[in-house]
């Protein structure tokens, strides 16, 4: 039987009971009406319901009398006395293990704890809240207690990011041992569980996540602190914005230089170091006033990081010119002479480096290079050049995508500069290292590059570890993208290197969409699941998906074979160039249930190729080879770079936008320069099942609209509806959004009718934290029925309808007679009858709905309209108003 729905006089009493008395009451399964009846008599925290007496006997016939509860009644009253008196013994012993707690932490005979109940009542709080968080997100227990007890003295203090450990880093538990001063005896208490410096920006952005998700953690039990900001984990994500964006980390000398990284990690901490000190001072009232306060205060970041910086400044090292020039036209670069594409000033030649291996990774033989060169028939090393060449002078060392790119630019009459990053040719090209990472990025908000190429490596991605036994072993699956939590040492390096590479070139396209500056991604195809598990793949990876998503990048798949390579390699590329549509097969990869990969490229490529799994004659592995791309390949490449470049310049001059971003982005979620995100959202879930978490993004990116129907709403209330409409009974037509937005109206229209294939709609609308009032849908079509769908995670929240075989009052209007609450969870629906009395009950979290419903319309309603309401995928009833009108 379910319980009964709260009152709005219940549910302020309710309210007001302390975090961690809720916690204590919830835990013993009390009725939320007992709940709120303690509340309503004022005991509202754990001190005050643990000492309502001392013994058990007194406890219960109070809780009896005052309640009032009466365990006669039944087996259900019984239990609820049961499970109070349950929860009071709970309190009282929390109450004096707490206490004593307190005070060994004020001798420091022991650290401040958080007990592991605790933690895992304030985490799937604050989970309900932000979504599931993974372990190395959680701010491990040590943090939570030093936080703890800086709540509990108003006394907020900047923390090393060394102590900034996750939960991850907290398995292994230190301890450390103390006199205690009032017993003279040794006592071992927990210690702080510590962690290195971060040593990247992303891992800085991490710390800064787990010092807010910690904040948010302790709101759940402090929630009357009135410096406690809501969603401190956003506040820090905009902290971590400023420190990494162009004002520190980015800042950029006239000289060229920037920033050491750290310098950039002492005024991180100065800047937390002033927000609390302004909290303790009273001169700011919450965190999120104090934080921001740091990204504005100029004397702050003059003191801490301009001063020092200026004072410190170094030369910079040389920067690589632009990556094209207009024969003809000069190049100039900042703070250097301007250089003509002309004879006289053809660079002097110099000595030509040194390879020891070929792109591919394969050892050049270095006798071959000799005078007598190599007369050894089984040479295992490769006879090739172990020289560079300039390939600007023409002359090409191999048919790699830097020589067929100068080709190129020789044939248009272009000059051409390239930039490689390569770790195999140069040390000093280490993208991991955070001072090339931040000259590299500031090279590209300079505009130095006007087109990007990146292939991160793919080793730690290779489907063959999951099918050779005799390689090496996986590093990674899709359960656990960024590595296994179980590798150490070498392996465990391998991995995160992989992960930071990957995360930096998407990181890359997102500031070179920003800069439009046209960029191209290539790795594997993503081909689903083996028999032995399903490998990790960058392209169903969430946050690479957001990155294509917002950067309304193209993508095809192809096989390598198609041009020219001796093995299949299925490969897929991504990103803003033009005509990417030649090069392979558009569209995202396709899944069956079992995960096993059903498109878009075919099993077979038409060729018979050479399994790429276990070594070759001499020992290596077969998959090195694949690693550098047939000439054919490259030529392609290079002729879409031209293309790109082309149409770039025509755009820049003002030749035509349109023509700049043609046909080749209409699918894979990319569509028109000018597409609307929720659009192309929309594009990538067409052909596919879509989630409830896909169309709360899909909400994110469409515009609100006034609330048609009157209710309680708050700041973040939001409506959207698309289809049909009717005012009146006498007006009534399509909606504006549905022609905005078609792609949308398509994908919620398969939604409503993936959970039920009859149910007849004109109309589907999405709302966000709208509480209506007892109302009676007169609007609607006669005898049509109202589909409700939860698309967020919430408690509460269901629809109250009038129903002759319900027994619950409606909570906002008694005298409507009996009726029953329709439940809603996150991803189930409900159907009711809208012609009769129903309003929505009170909730906790965000609650986020679909409804699908049918207006009524008239005669006046245009027929090429209905037409386009069938066509978008409503299931259209059989009468339309009073008349019958077929499309």
């Amino acid at each position: 039987m379910a319980a009964p729905a709260l009152t709005a006089v219940q549910q302020g009493h309710l309210e007001t009971l302390a975090p961690d008395l809720r916690f204590q009451l919830e835990q013993a399964d009390v009725p939320a009406v007992l709940q709120a009846r303690l509340g309503e008599l004022g005991i509202r925290n754990v001190a005050l319901f643990s000492g309502l007496d001392e013994s058990r006997e007194r406890v219960r016939a109070a809780l009896i009398a005052e309640l009032p509860i009466d365990p006669t009644a039944g087996v259900a009253e019984r239990l609820n006395v049961a499970r109070l008196l349950a929860a009071w013994e709970a309190s009282r012993l929390h109450l004096q293990v707490s206490e004593k707690n307190k005070a060994e932490a004020r001798l420091g005979t022991q650290q401040r704890l958080v007990q592991p109940n605790e933690h895992h009542a304030m985490r799937l709080a604050v989970e309900a809240a932000v979504g599931k968080l993974k372990d190395k997100e959680v701010p491990a227990k040590s943090v939570l207690a030093a936080k703890l007890e800086q709540i509990e003295n108003n006394q907020p203090v900047a923390e090393l990011l060394t102590e900034v450990a996750s939960l991850e880093d907290s398995e292994l538990e230190a301890y450390s041992a103390v006199i205690d001063p009032t017993t003279n005896v040794l006592k071992i208490k927990p210690g702080k569980t510590l962690t290195g410096m971060p040593d990247n920006p992303e891992e800085l952005r991490l710390r800064h996540r787990r010092i807010g998700l910690a904040w948010d953690f302790l709101a759940t039990k402090h929630a009357l602190r009135p410096w406690l900001s809501k969603n401190t984990t956003d506040v820090l994500r905009r902290f971590s914005d400023y420190v990494l964006g162009s004002q520190v980390a980015g800042l950029v000398a006239g000289d060229g230089h920037t920033p050491t990284w750290s310098m950039v990690l002492h005024f991180e901490l100065e800047a937390r170091k002033s927000v609390y000190r302004w909290i303790r001072d009273g001169e700011a009232l919450s965190l999120e006033d104090a934080f921001s306060k740091a990204t504005h205060d100029m004397e702050l970041l003059n003191r801490h990081l301009v001063i020092p910086f200026s004072l410190r400044a170094v030369p910079p090292p040389p920067t690589a010119p632009s990556a094209w020039e207009r024969a003809g036209k000069p190049l100039r670069t900042p703070g250097k002479r301007t250089i003509a594409p002309s004879a006289a000033d053809t660079p002097p030649a110099k000595k030509a480096a040194k390879l020891m291996k070929t792109p591919d990774g394969k050892p050049i033989c270095w006798k071959y290079n000799r005078k007598e060169g190599c007369t050894n028939t089984s040479c295992r090393f490769i006879h090739d050049n172990d020289t560079e060449e300039n390939v600007s002078q023409g002359v090409s060392r191999r048919a790699d995508l830097k020589s067929c790119l100068a080709d190129a630019c020789h044939a248009a009459g272009l000059t051409f500069r390239c930039h490689e990053v390569d770790i195999q040719r140069d040390e000093a090209q280490d993208v991991l290292s955070d001072s090339f990472w931040l000259r590299l990025l500031n090279q590209v908000r300079r505009h130095e590059f006007t087109i990007i190429f990146m292939s991160p490596p793919c080793s730690t991605f290779s489907r063959a570890t999951f099918s050779n036994r005799s390689g090496p072993p996986p590093l990674r699956n899709s359960d656990w993208p960024e590595g296994f939590p179980w590798l150490s040492g070498t392996l465990k390096a391998k991995a995160e290197a992989g992960t930071m590479l990957v995360r930096r070139a998407l990181s890359l396209a997102t500031l070179a969409s920003s800069e439009n500056i046209p960029w191209l991604l290539e790795h594997p195809e993503f081909l689903g699941a083996t028999d032995a598990g399903t490998p990790a793949s960058i392209w169903m990876w969430e946050e690479a998906v957001q990155v294509f998503q917002a950067t309304r990048a193209t993508t095809v798949a192809f096989h390598q074979c198609a041009y020219g390579a001796d093995h299949r390699k299925p490969t897929r590329v991504a990103g803003t160039w033009h005509g990417l549509r030649t090069l392979g097969v558009a569209g995202w990869p396709r899944l069956d249930r079992a995960q096993r990969y059903r498109g878009p490229l075919s099993r077979t490529c038409g060729h018979k190729h050479t399994p790429l799994i276990g070594t070759d004659e001499h020992g290596d592995f077969r998959t090195a080879p694949t690693a550098a791309y047939p000439p054919e390949l490259c030529k392609a490449l290079a002729s879409l770079a031209m293309l790109t470049h082309q149409r770039t310049m025509s755009s820049e001059s003002g030749t035509g936008e349109k023509q700049a971003r043609s046909s080749d982005t209409l699918e894979n979620a990319t569509s028109s320069a000018k597409i609307h995100p929720a659009e192309a959202l929309a594009a990538c879930q067409s052909q596919g099942e879509v989630s409830c978490n896909i169309l709360l993004e899909m909400f994110e990116l469409l515009p609100g609209e006034n609330m048609a129907r009157d209710g309680v709403t708050w700041n973040d209330s939001k409506s959207f509806a698309i289809g049909a409409y009717a005012v009146g009974g006498s007006l009534s037509g399509l909606r504006r959004n549905s022609r905005v937005f078609p792609g949308v109206a398509r994908v919620l229209c398969n939604f409503v009718r993936s959970l039920d294939a009859s149910f007849t709609f004109t109309a589907v609308g999405i709302f966000r934290n709208l509480q209506t009032a007892p109302h009676r849908d007169s609007g609607n079509e006669r005898g049509s029925r109202n589909l409700v769908a939860g698309l967020s995670s919430f408690r509460g929240g269901g629809i109250w309808t009038q129903d002759g075989g319900g027994q619950e009052a409606c909570p906002s209007d008694p005298s409507l007679g009996p009726g029953r609450t329709l439940e809603i969870d996150s991803g189930g629906h409900i159907v009711f009858d809208p012609s009769v009395w129903h309003c929505t009950q009170a909730w906790k979290g965000t609650r986020t709905v679909l409804v699908a419903y049918t207006p009524r319309v008239n005669e006046s309603f245009p027929a090429a309209e209905w037409e386009q309401l069938g066509a978008l995928g409503f299931n259209l009833p059989a009468r339309r108003g009073a008349s019958t009108l077929g499309p």
